[in-house]
């Protein structure tokens, strides 16, 4: 303890070449630009001094960050210029982020994002490049500091199984993704032609068609085609990102492990867990399955960022997982739905402003009553949020419901609400219903988690 370390010498080298790689349209911009300008030699002389600038900078950024460890805390030092130093506490850690790309699996690298959780911050995270040992290390010294004698066998472990990836890719959005295929195909396509000279729809008239001379059944096959094609590949993707998932208890850990290429290992102190959500798209809803991430102040803040304790399973299971792994968060009381009467909240405003569309539509267009589409969705979706929409809150916990087509149920501890709003409008409080917000203690600002359209007598009683 206390002894200066630096990154794996090899995350420089990697920085340098992923910088370079990012700029590689630049680089071949500046080298036609002053080859005209001043000649090849000048040209080639710029770009050296300039790959050799970026190799110096490359050094100096791993060789100024530092970091040690003393008996309570984590010191981190980077930057160049400016420099910024960090001490830690050891207690005030959340998560513990460990993945290998395939650049750190070739080298034995481990990159291990330590979340601070620091909501006054906006530099949560600490990031270091190890070895594979050394990461073991580090991981228990950072989560398992509490423990005099480390256990290692797994209290709980849940894996997933490929039926299940299979279920997760064919219900996980993959027929929309498949669609946005087509429409990215088509946006591109008379420019597909220049190039190639081949056209990919006369093609199917000439090949595919001329047996059945249906050109609407040529184009149904095609989409068909594109969505199958994309279902299989979201099929591959997923069964790649989640291999060997399995999410465990280790002591006072929640662990959770996959991935084939882009291998991770994220662990939670339970202790700091401050919430579960449990996520459905509409066909999720149909199937009765979700989603399971957990909430822990700082992670999941940034983009495509989700900590997931399992990726999908039916409500018996997810009740089972929860109440094994994290039995805190198993919620018995009294769940309240939103009133029938609030049932018109959810789908009037929806209703009048489609309405205004599809008049719009119909004195513009020729075949605008193909708008009653909209006014169909719109009711779905506000009946959807008003069946949605529910609320309970027990002595240590909130449950939270709400949305249309991709619903949420959230599952807060009291001690993480930061604040709770009620709110209503004129016509809310004539119907006597409210708006209930919380606050999650989080960083920057918190996150929101609100509910609309409830008894407001009730939101009272229950507060």
């Amino acid at each position: 303890m206390n002894n200066i370390e630096r990154n794996n010498g090899l995350e420089a080298v990697y920085e340098f070449f992923k910088g370079i790689f990012k700029e590689l349209i630049f680089i071949f911009l500046a080298y036609n630009f002053l080859n005209k300008r001043f000649g090849n030699k000048i040209a080639m002389l710029i770009l050296v001094v300039y790959i050799i600038f970026d190799i110096l900078i490359c050094f100096l950024e791993w060789y100024k960050t530092i970091y040690y460890f003393n008996e309570k805390s984590i010191f981190y030092q980077n930057g160049i210029v400016n420099i910024t130093k960090r001490e830690v506490p050891l207690s005030k850690i959340n998560t513990i982020d460990m993945s290998q790309g395939i650049f750190e699996r070739i080298f034995k690298l481990t990159r291990i994002k330590i979340d601070t959780g620091n909501v006054k911050n906006d530099e949560s995270e600490i990031c270091l490049t190890v070895s594979s040992k050394r990461a073991s290390e580090i991981k228990n010294i950072l989560i398992d500091k509490e423990n005099e004698q480390i256990n290692t066998d797994k209290e709980k472990e849940y894996k997933l199984n490929l039926k299940s990836l299979i279920i997760y890719s064919l219900i996980s959005n993959a027929i929309l993704k498949g669609l946005g295929l087509i429409w990215i195909f088509n946006k591109f396509l008379d420019d597909i032609k220049k190039f190639i000279k081949f056209d990919i729809l006369h093609y199917f008239k000439d090949i595919k068609l001329e047996e059945v001379n249906n050109k609407i059944l040529g184009i149904i096959i095609f989409i068909m085609g594109i969505i199958i094609i994309s279902i299989c590949l979201s099929i591959i993707y997923n069964c790649f990102k989640y291999y060997n998932f399995k999410t465990f208890l280790e002591e006072n850990k929640l662990n959770v492990s996959y991935g084939f290429v882009d291998r991770k290992n994220y662990s939670f102190d339970k202790k700091k867990i401050k919430g579960v959500h449990i996520k459905q798209n509409f066909l999720m809803q149909i199937l009765n399955m979700g989603t399971i991430e957990i909430e822990s102040i700082g992670y999941g803040d940034k983009k495509g960022e989700k900590a997931i304790l399992y990726p999908i399973c039916n409500e018996k299971f997810q009740k089972e997982i929860i109440s094994e792994l994290l039995p805190e968060f198993c919620f018995t009381e009294q769940i309240y739905k939103s009133p029938t009467s609030a049932c018109v909240r959810f789908i009037l405003k929806k209703i009048i402003f489609s309405s205004i569309i599809f008049v719009f539509l119909i004195y513009k267009f020729k075949y605008a009553y193909v708008g009653l589409v909209l006014l169909i969705f719109v009711l779905i979706l506000g009946y959807m949020q008003y069946k949605n929409t529910a609320i309970g809150i027990s002595d240590t916990l909130v449950y939270m419901s709400y949305n249309g087509f991709y619903k949420t149920k959230s599952i807060i501890k009291i001690s993480a609400v930061q604040s709770s709003t009620i709110s209503f409008d004129y016509f809310q409080k004539r119907m006597g219903l409210c708006d209930y917000t919380i606050n999650i203690f989080g960083v920057f600002f918190g996150k929101n988690i609100k509910v609309k359209n409830m008894r407001y007598e009730l939101i009272e009683s229950i507060k």
